[in-house]
């Protein structure tokens, strides 16, 4: 309890100085690493006694230095990017509001409404007409557990186009909500309803999914970029108010209650009380963590690496070594008749996998590259009227803000579907921005002549 208490206050105080040295952009990376994990620990008060918590010394000290080396990388790397480049002009260039709504082509969002909807038809098909079980919710149950679980023979194969439509439908839908959200702020009605449409096809995808986590990600991301562009877009001269910041923790209170209130709509059950249920999501991974650092057993081999699995898997299909794609094989915990799941929190996945040194490095490695897209985001000379940047960064955020999950930095960002977001949503800009309709005047008079 005493230590638990020790790393709580230690990543308050370390919060207040992301705040004080934030230059009036609140969401930095180490911001949103260090608050990741303040929950996680307040509601594992509530499980002191249910689950035995008492770190160890070496689970404390290896906690309190992983967030602190977070914070100190990217502090320095902020102060050489500043130090290295004209900070008072990209100072100067950030804290100018910009006011200019997005115009678009109309006739490329309906293409692309088109386009989405005849997406969902032959996912659904194909769907439907390969994966095992009864009703359509029980297929997508299946294909969820599947996709976590099941061997590669119980995997659902879809074909390799409709696989790769569905990663362009994702990348599409990244878009309309940072469209969508840019509209709402600067009070733009045109193409609204579009931008409506094409983003309730998405959520309908992501329903279909079987699985509530993307749901998860199209929350945290629309925060983000809902921050930034009001942010751009006031220069950074506001004050957040109390009412917005208890909105949003309303909004995420109900986010994480739905977690255990939508079980039945994704084919699950359970038997848990809905503190015990959510403890288990938000709390039970230190424990794991805990647990597993009085093991003591760091290091793999690379092949049965955590962290980068998605490579991993992708590789061996691509060199055609079928030994190299598994399932993570993470033990699931449990004490005192709990369930405290098989996650836990990134810094596992790095210790698992190459040992202290692996842990920091990996640490720093994640907060030089996110700091730089940040930086480039925010103080960068090319500010676009649709920010890739923001873009990735919103998507590279939110695996940040899932650290004390599990780690989905990595495994996010070195992987081929990054690479294909990327050129979807370069494709997408482009397409948007430039295609327009030509307009033909005809000289009437001309004609009758004729």
């Amino acid at each position: 309890m005493f230590r638990l208490i020790i790393w709580i206050v230690w990543l308050i105080c370390l919060l207040c100085l992301c705040v004080a040295q934030s230059r009036r952009v609140l969401f930095t990376p180490q911001f949103g690493f260090i608050a990741s994990f303040i929950p996680q620990a307040l509601f594992l008060l509530f499980f002191v006694d249910k689950w035995d918590v008492d770190f160890s010394d070496e689970t404390l000290l290896t906690l309190i230095g992983s967030v602190t080396l977070f914070f100190a990388v990217s502090f320095f790397c902020a102060w050489f990017y500043f130090k290295s480049h004209n900070f008072n002009e990209r100072h100067r260039r950030s804290m100018t509001a910009v006011n200019e709504p997005i115009h678009l082509s109309k006739i490329a969002l309906i293409l692309l409404l088109t386009f989405n909807v005849l997406e969902i038809i032959l996912w659904l098909y194909y769907v439907s007409k390969d994966t095992p079980g009864g009703t359509i919710i029980e297929k997508f149950a299946y294909m969820a557990w599947a996709s976590k679980f099941g061997s590669l023979e119980e995997k659902v194969r879809l074909p390799f186009f409709v696989s790769q439509l569905k990663v362009f439908f994702d990348a599409s839908g990244y878009m309309m909500l940072y469209l969508l959200i840019h509209s709402i702020i600067f009070k733009n009605k045109e193409n609204r309803i579009l931008f409506i449409l094409n983003l309730s096809c998405w959520i309908a995808n992501l329903f279909f999914s079987g699985n509530r986590g993307p749901f998860v990600i199209f929350f945290l991301m629309a925060v983000v970029q809902g921050y930034f562009i009001y942010g751009k877009s006031k220069g950074w001269k506001f004050h957040i108010k109390f009412r917005t910041v208890f909105c949003v923790l309303g909004l995420v209170v109900l986010t994480i209650c739905a977690l255990y209130w939508t079980l039945s709509w994704f084919g699950r059950d359970t038997k848990q009380s809905m503190v015990d249920y959510l403890g288990g999501y938000l709390s039970a991974q230190i424990k794991n963590f805990d647990t597993f650092m009085r093991e003591g057993r760091f290091g793999s081999e690379f092949v049965n690496s955590v962290t980068f699995r998605s490579v991993i898997d992708q590789f061996g299909r691509l060199l055609g070594k079928p030994e190299w794609q598994r399932n993570l094989d993470l033990q699931f915990r449990y004490i005192n008749g709990y369930s405290l799941g098989n996650c836990y929190t990134a810094l596992y996945c790095y210790l698992h996998d190459f040992g202290y040194v692996g842990l920091v490095g990996l640490i720093t490695l994640m907060a030089v590259i996110s700091q730089t897209v940040f930086l480039k985001m925010v103080y960068g000379k090319k500010q676009n009227k649709i920010s890739i940047m923001l873009l990735v960064y919103a998507y590279m955020y939110q695996a940040i803000l899932l650290s004390f999950l599990s780690d989905r930095f990595f495994i996010n960002i070195f992987n081929l579907t990054m690479v294909k977001y990327l050129l979807s949503w370069w494709l997408l800009r482009l397409i948007l921005t430039k295609v327009r309709l030509k307009q033909v005047r005809v000289n009437v008079s001309h004609v009758n002549n004729i």
